[in-house]
């Protein structure tokens, strides 16, 4: 019967090298193994966490808003659901605010833990139109701000056009270029000559307490209200009965 040949002895120092290489490997695998761990239970607690109660909407800070209410800015954003903050999205939260009847832009953002911002840009009233119910205030694009019983002081009436809707909606297209003159006209402008008007195909402002202006179509705004402003300024207005502004370098005033 005979035996293996014995294996060759290893020097001691070798023998060491070896076990401290593969001690070395181990606790390499087991710092990648912890590491891994660590990130697992931190990316599930991270989950968890912004989907717990804890981190839903609980507070919404408004500013610019003096016309729109909190109130009706939470029920057009949903924000009165106290949706988590994780799922806020800014953009759609800004959408739904401009979608209300006086905001012209907005701005939504979180601020955590609970707390969302909206920064509300309002718009500028510029003219009066009669609606079913009272008296529409309209912007300058033509949208319709609200409907008033009694309207604010100091806006130009539109006259001989078609009524305005509900809050939120836009004149029609023949409305806008009365509305292009009466959103430009000054206050003082319009303290004289009040209402606007499109009668016979063109633009025409009624004076008071007597006389038109004869406007013409809405080009050269700027000049042909500039014309009239300085003749309802200078002018004797005894008798007036039309101002011919249509060439706005060369005004026509006739009495009778």
């Amino acid at each position: 019967m005979t035996y293996p040949a014995r294996w060759p002895r290893i020097d001691p120092a070798i023998r060491e090298g070896i076990v401290r290489v593969r001690r070395g490997e181990g606790q390499r695998r087991l710092r990648i193994m912890l590491a891994t761990a660590g990130v697992v239970v931190f990316i599930v607690g991270t989950v968890t966490l912004l989907h717990s109660p804890v981190l839903r909407v609980e507070h919404v800070r408004v500013t610019g808003a003096r016309r729109t209410s909190t109130a009706a800015i939470l029920r057009a954003t949903r924000l009165d659901r106290h949706p988590l903050m994780v799922e806020v999205d800014g953009a759609a939260l800004a959408r739904r605010t401009e979608a209300l009847p006086w905001v012209a832009r907005a701005h939504a953002s979180r601020d955590w833990p609970q707390t969302v911002r909206l920064v509300v840009i309002e718009r500028t009233p510029a003219a009066l139109v009669p609606a079913n119910g009272g008296t529409a205030v309209l912007d300058a694009t033509g949208r319709v701000l609200d409907v008033e019983t009694n309207p604010p002081p100091g806006l130009p009436k539109l006259v001989g056009v078609p009524g305005a809707g509900a809050p939120g909606s836009v004149v029609p297209d023949g409305d806008r270029a009365v509305l292009s003159v009466a959103s430009a006209m000054p206050p003082a402008l319009v303290a004289l000559a009040p209402e606007v008007a499109m009668a016979d195909g063109e633009i025409q402002l009624h004076v008071v307490p007597s006389g038109v202006v004869r406007f013409g179509p809405a080009d050269h705004v700027a000049e042909k209200l500039q014309a009239v402003s300085t003749i309802l300024a200078r002018a004797d207005l005894r008798g007036l009965r039309v101002i011919d502004v249509r060439v706005p370098n060369a005004p026509v005033l006739t009495r009778g």
